[in-house]
């Protein structure tokens, strides 16, 4: 049987039938799911595949939302899971360097002296995660 990441078709009309049997089961009305609500769940990955998406649907009947996030490793999909430490880590990694270039006017050798690493380090970390063109390094001039 293929996965769910297999199936997108599938995953809104499962999601929807499972929330009408976890209200059912529970007595409860459910919450209206908004478009928000969808987008998460078509661009989860599903790497419980139909287990953890009826546990997500019971989850958001009994009011505590679906659980699942959508992180960096989802939007690239560098991996088949939204909890995977990897993505978490990228998404981190990614966030901190946007932030300090942004803290340092995209000036390189300011932002590869705060965050420690060397400059082919920071220009790697820029590419990987195309925070573009626009980072000058003031010394030589060189645009990544």
């Amino acid at each position: 049987m293929p996965t769910l990441r297999d199936r997108k078709a599938d995953i809104v009309p499962l999601m929807m039938h499972f929330l009408d049997q976890a209200s059912l089961r529970y007595k409860r009305t459910v919450s209206a799911v908004g478009p928000k609500d969808i987008a998460l769940i078509e661009s989860h990955a599903w790497p419980g595949n139909v287990r953890e998406l009826k546990n997500a649907a019971t989850r958001f009947a009994l009011g505590q939302g679906f659980g699942v996030e959508r992180t960096y490793a989802d939007e690239i999909g560098e991996s088949s899971g939204g909890g995977h430490l990897s993505g978490r880590v990228a998404h981190f990694e990614k966030s901190v360097i946007q932030s300090c270039l942004e803290r340092n006017d995209y000036k390189l050798k300011p932002t590869y002296v705060e965050l420690g690493v060397s400059r082919k380090t920071l220009y790697d970390k820029i590419r990987k995660y195309n925070l573009g063109a626009i980072a000058l390094d003031e010394d030589a001039g060189d645009k990544v």
